[in-house]
């Protein structure tokens, strides 16, 4: 017996031309509803618990009262890093500011003065500081992430300075563009999806920092 509203999963068939184009309106509407700052947030935040075998929690947003009505606003870092130190319950932190990009270039306005200040706060905290910045492509099946790049706050800022310096013509060194800068200096920075695997590259700072294990993260 099928009730109304469900399929009767005996059942095998061709979809009708209507449901197809059902089918394909709801692909496109949830294709326009990908929104890269909270989908790379969940991937990254993901990786990083996984990669670290560490707890990974979202710092609290506050709420504000402006001229448009009550607003959400970060109060620090999107995320702690909560590393165990095998001291009792000690444990570092490492404040982590997640971005992402769907196209060939990143905004460097995409990080916001406030957000500079919370990831400058921390350094002066005696915090580490990381920017992990995720790279979207669309694929038929929607969008996809296979390139990410973790790195130090100080040396993102180093990284900005440098992309100022060689402004010419159009290019006014207000973005990192994919098939450009990422050609040079980048690789001890970059992670990338092999095989539906995360790998690390064998220059990656990281490697410096703590033991790697060959064995690459599962996604």
């Amino acid at each position: 017996m099928q009730h109304a509203g469900l399929l009767n999963l005996n059942e095998s068939r061709a979809l009708t031309p209507a449901e197809m184009q059902q089918a394909l309106a709801a692909r496109r509407a949830k294709a326009a509803k990908f929104d890269v700052g909270d989908e790379s947030e969940a991937r990254g935040s993901g990786w990083l618990s996984r990669f670290f075998k560490a707890e990974v929690t979202k710092n609290a947003l506050r709420q504000v009262q402006t001229p448009a009505g009550p607003q959400w606003v970060s109060q620090d870092v999107d995320f702690d890093l909560l590393r165990p130190l095998g001291v009792g319950d000690c444990r570092s932190i490492t404040k982590v500011e997640i971005k992402g990009t769907l196209g060939n270039s990143f905004p460097l306005s995409r990080l916001s003065d406030r957000e500079r200040g919370f990831l400058n706060r921390a350094v002066a905290r005696g915090y580490s500081a990381w920017i992990l910045c995720l790279w979207w492509h669309t694929t038929d099946a929607g969008q996809d992430c296979e390139l990410m790049h973790l790195v130090p706050w100080a040396e993102w800022k180093q990284f900005e300075l440098d992309l100022q310096a060689k402004a010419t013509g159009n290019f006014k060194g207000k973005s990192i563009r994919r098939r450009i800068d990422l050609k040079t200096g980048w690789d001890k920075y970059t992670i990338r999806k092999v095989n539906g695997r995360w790998q690390i590259d064998a220059s990656h700072w990281l490697r410096q920092l703590i033991t790697v294990e060959d064995q690459p993260t599962l996604v």
